[in-house]
């Protein structure tokens, strides 16, 4: 058994030539490890010189409550991929990956942008609603005033995994969306 754990981008990264290491495919590893971080790079280029967006990635929370939620925080790989993307992780100051946050921190926070994946799931415009609903309980809350709530559904977003590139594009394109795809 080989136990991989990741928290970090670098890590994650690191994945690569440890598997290549462990299978004997050192070639092949290392050649995925270019093409993803060439797609990180790609990312990077496309935002640069962009204003960074404030944003605030929720993990989880008790369903139809604004209450026990985690989020993305600093040092987590989402965190990085933010950064990558052109946002700023609201949570920089909190100490922990994956803080748990009141809805006090939130409206303290100030995102402009609220970004809740929900992994493999096929949200119905009724589904969307209802979640954007339960959001209306933080009215001071920029992203939510602005209605700038995104519900992606790619699981590359929390599954570290050779799509992580696809991920930095799924936040890129949210932070950043170009004119007229609103």
């Amino acid at each position: 058994t080989l136990a991989l754990p990741i928290v970090t981008l670098d890590e994650f990264l690191s994945v690569f030539t440890r598997l290549g290491q462990a299978t004997g495919l050192d070639g092949a590893s290392e050649e995925a490890r270019r093409a993803v971080e060439a797609e990180l790079e790609s990312v990077r280029r496309r935002v640069a010189g962009r204003e960074p967006v404030d944003v605030l990635v929720v993990i989880g929370r008790e369903p139809g409550e604004i209450r026990g939620i985690y989020a993305a925080g600093r040092g987590s790989f989402l965190d990085e991929l933010i950064s990558i993307a052109g946002g700023r992780n609201v949570l920089e100051s909190f100490t922990e990956p994956y803080p748990t946050l009141s809805p006090e921190e939130i409206l303290a926070a100030r995102p402009a942008v609220l970004i809740e994946p929900h992994v493999g799931a096929d949200l119905s415009a009724s589904d969307e609603a209802r979640i954007r609903r339960t959001w209306q309980t933080l009215p001071g809350v920029p992203a939510v005033r602005n209605n700038r709530i995104a519900l992606p559904t790619d699981d590359s977003l929390l599954i570290g995994g050779p799509r992580i590139g696809r991920a930095a594009r799924i936040l890129a394109d949210l932070l950043h969306p170009e004119p007229g795809a609103e």
